[in-house]
């Protein structure tokens, strides 16, 4: 072949991915709800054990800053997903990465509001957010798993 012959080919284009079917999107929510709702209360729970067994009244106060922060960050983290869910493949990791953008946003801006305008204890409440972050983050990656498992 020299310099001036030219070759050419032509390209597929990509088949186009279909959104998911309706029925299993459905099956994957449920999961995904009902799996980021039990991971929560059951955090809340073990932390709010462990504020009881340290027994200073001040960490009460973080614990419901980062309770409140935590409930609202998991509703806001469940808003891309439920996108994702219905979507194609492409769009749920998109919407993976929203989600965790939104958890973060809400949960640690909330707390930090909590902090700067409510007057909540410091440490408290930014220590009790990670344990809160960490469960919401394993709980959803773990349902997310589990409702890519379903079959139509």
């Amino acid at each position: 072949m020299t310099a001036t012959e030219t070759t050419t080919t032509t390209q597929t284009p990509p088949a186009p991915v279909a959104p998911t079917d309706p029925a299993l999107a459905l099956a994957r929510w449920r999961v995904l709800r009902n799996g980021v709702g039990f991971g929560t209360v059951a955090a809340a729970v073990l932390l709010a054990a462990v504020v009881f067994l340290t027994g200073k009244p001040d960490w009460w106060r973080g614990y419901v800053a980062a309770t409140v922060a935590t409930v609202i960050a998991a509703a806001a983290s469940l808003v891309p997903l439920w996108v994702g869910v219905r979507g194609t493949p492409q769009q749920l990791i998109l919407m993976v990465m929203a989600s965790s953008g939104a958890r973060a946003f809400f949960g640690l801006g909330l707390a930090a509001f909590a902090v700067g305008v409510g007057r909540y204890p410091v440490i408290p409440t930014l220590m009790l957010m990670v344990p809160y972050y960490l469960v919401l983050l394993g709980t959803e990656t773990a349902c997310l798993a589990k409702g890519l498992k379903l079959k139509a």
